[in-house]
């Protein structure tokens, strides 16, 4: 058994089953770890205000850091890093000489979209069809690009990752942030902050957005439909988030749950 003070999930492939729900099992057992006094931050790529309605169903005490981090605010500390003009327009340049098929652009208030597909439009927000002359006012904290020609992916990773931070949760797509952003780092700014130490730190993953956060814990768990890359970096690898691995390995590890 190990003292973990503070345990990362990520949300889409590791908490979320495969239909978008928290299986009762994995809630009541995050219950019980925040009753322990184990802090639970949920850090994902999606929007910050959907991962504060998945934090709703579980406890008002969960924690929640969106945009792979781009976004946080607690009582201590507090994180707010969009993505500067000059470089969003630049990536707006790119996205239309690509010719990129699906992209969205995230603020806090809205969502600025090359189309009105369905699985990528929030209830909470609304959302605007862009287009490349309108002028965006709001801060884009994420800019999300699917596209099934992965050579296009990997060109337009090669063009902007030296001025923006490129990470992925799914081969067609790309997110890109700020320079500074990722899971990792947000967690670093916690763990000084709140003076955790890495060996206190649990963290469940399942894609290449989740690698940076293994990183920076000595926990660091893949769910079993986990991308073989990620599974390779984990210290340990659980059962599918289909099939409560988040519960069977907290409770293999965490004492007192």
């Amino acid at each position: 058994m190990h003292d973990i003070k503070a345990i990362f999930l990520d949300l889409d492939g590791t908490l979320l089953t495969s239909d978008k729900q928290i299986d009762d099992k994995d809630k009541n057992t995050l219950i019980r770890c925040l009753n322990k006094g184990i802090k639970i931050i949920l850090v994902s790529g999606r929007p910050i205000f959907y991962v504060e309605s998945i934090a709703k169903q579980i406890d008002p005490r969960v924690i929640c850091m969106g945009y792979n981090g781009a976004y946080f605010r607690d009582s201590c500390l507090e994180i707010n890093q969009c993505i500067s003009a000059k470089h969003l327009q630049q990536i707006r340049e790119l996205l239309d000489a690509y010719s990129i098929q699906k992209y969205y652009l995230k603020g806090l208030h809205a969502i600025y979209s090359s189309d009105m597909d369905q699985r990528f439009i929030y209830k909470e927000v609304p959302t605007y069809l862009y287009t490349k002359e309108e002028k965006i006012d709001a801060d884009i904290y994420k800019i999300l690009m699917v596209d099934s020609r992965l050579d296009v992916l990997e060109d337009f990773k090669k063009q902007v990752q030296d001025f923006v931070s490129v990470t992925s949760s799914h081969i067609s797509s790309l997110d890109i942030m700020d320079k500074s952003v990722n899971k990792g780092n947000a967690i670093n700014a916690l763990m000084q902050t709140y003076k955790w130490n890495q060996d206190n730190l649990m963290a469940f993953g399942d894609s290449l957005n989740d690698i940076d956060m293994f990183e920076h814990v000595k926990y660091s768990i893949t769910m079993g439909n986990g991308m073989d890359v990620i599974k390779e970096k984990a210290w340990d690898i659980t059962t599918s988030n289909d099939e409560n691995g988040i519960t069977l390995a907290i409770k293999k590890y965490v004492e007192g749950i």
